[in-house]
């Protein structure tokens, strides 16, 4: 279970170790992956709810998502 607040007029990072579901988080919230279980709300509107059937869209979720790969190599 997740339950997450974040100022709407700011950034939002997820850190942590490799396996702890950073990307599964980002991806679910952006619509890019569908939830097994559960819901997400933002900004008062739900947006996916499992127990109802609902799931928006991507395009009309108003979420940007920016994946980074980090190239750890040294030059």
């Amino acid at each position: 279970m997740v339950s997450l607040n974040a100022d709407a007029r700011g950034i939002m990072a997820a850190l942590g170790p490799n396996g702890a579901g950073k990307t599964t988080l980002l991806r679910t919230l952006a619509g890019l992956q569908q939830l097994e279980s559960g819901r997400i709300e933002l900004d008062g509107a739900v947006i996916e709810d499992t127990t109802r059937g609902l799931w928006l869209a991507p395009e009309k979720r108003g979420v940007g998502l920016a994946l980074r790969l980090v190239d750890e190599m040294l030059c």
